[in-house]
């Protein structure tokens, strides 16, 4: 596979910290804390409270749920034989959790330059968690490029569905 073979050849073992490190933005613990975060700061804007904390909820478990659904109907064994490998589940939950909590922050926030940050951050998140993913052979590229796909189009669903329940 040629993006593993670039994967493994541009970072080398000098990079296994680092990427130990960036593999920390996939545990559930850091999902946890921004999403309790992110509930902390939906409860002090007291804007749109019920609204934003169930779409809070409801996309953070219905992620988790998709993935599930997802991996048992493709069914696909990855690297060194990890069972549900398709799509990177990890992808898919970290970039779910990091994309909905900042679209939720940047809601509130008047600052370009913040916005602009926040959505760079995610960015940069999504993509050092897919790299550490190959790296680790845990995900072939393609099962890392779908859960960002799936995540695109859910995410997207429910902040067009949030967005309209919003006006009415």
């Amino acid at each position: 596979n040629i993006t593993s073979y670039i994967v493994h050849t541009i970072f080398d073992e000098s990079w296994k910290i680092w990427m130990i490190r960036f593999s920390f933005l996939e545990s559930y613990y850091l999902h946890v804390i921004m999403a309790v975060l992110t509930f902390i700061m939906i409860m002090i804007k007291k804007k749109n409270r019920l609204l934003e904390g169930s779409f809070l909820l409801f996309i953070l478990l219905g992620g988790d749920l998709l993935t599930e659904v997802l991996s048992k109907t493709f069914l696909r064994v990855g690297p060194n034989y990890l069972p549900k490998s398709f799509p990177s589940e990890q992808a898919l939950i970290t970039i779910t959790y990091f994309g909905f909590t900042a679209f939720l922050l940047v809601r509130h926030i008047q600052i370009t330059w913040i916005k602009t940050g926040e959505f760079l951050l995610v960015i940069g998140a999504s993509f050092l968690s897919g790299i550490s993913q190959i790296y680790f052979n845990n995900h072939f590229p393609s099962d890392v490029v779908a859960g960002f796909g799936f995540w695109g189009v859910w995410v997207s669903f429910n902040i067009v569905l949030f967005e309209l329940f919003r006006f009415f």
